[in-house]
This record gives structure tokens, sequence and C-alpha cells, in this order.
């Protein structure tokens, strides 16, 4: 290849790689939040989280719809359409559609 593409090729890396890092750097000052969601960077296997500022959140998965508010008091989980919550461990449930009951 030519020395002009080699050049043209690590200057276009080395900018892509300051953009990812000040796009990381902006993520990392978010104000944090009682709601986040998780990212995993796959090239460096670093877990990111990214902030919400609300104060509830909806999940839509499979005709189930579910919201979580933050009271004072605690957090309301509220489920829309009725479904099966399964217990999996001390704090794990599955939740399943009604129609996927086992």
């Amino acid at each position: 290849m030519p020395k002009w593409a080699n050049e043209a090729i690590e200057r276009l890396t080395r900018e892509r790689d300051e953009a990812v890092k000040a796009l990381n750097d902006a993520r990392d000052i978010e104000t944090e939040s009682p709601f986040f969601m998780t990212e995993i960077d796959h090239r460096t296997n670093e877990v990111r989280k990214h902030f919400l500022q609300v104060s509830g959140l909806k999940l839509n998965w499979a005709g189930v719809e579910l919201s979580f508010i933050l009271r004072e008091e605690g957090i309301d989980l509220l489920a829309r359409d009725v479904l099966t919550m399964i217990p999996r461990s001390a704090n794990s449930i599955r939740i399943l559609p009604r129609s996927e009951k086992k």
C-alpha cells in the first residue's frame, strides 16, 4: 500500500480513537440517578453506565409492559397484562408473558 494511504489510515484511526475517548469521557460525567442502562464495550469488555434523569421507566417485551416508578418509600413495579413471575433465586425472578406459562 502507498505510504500516503498508510498515513491516512493511521490518521483516521487516531481521530476515531480520540472521538471515542471524548464520547466516553462525556458519558462518564453524566449526573448519577437511580435509573441507568448498562452497555458493554466489546473491544475492551468495559461496562459503562448511562444514567437516565427520570422518575420512572417502562419496559415493553413480548406484549408485557413493566413500569418501574421511583417513590420516596421505595420502587413500585407495575405489570400491564397479567404475566407469570417465576422465582429463580433469592434475588431473582423470571417474567414470562401469560401465554408462555410453564
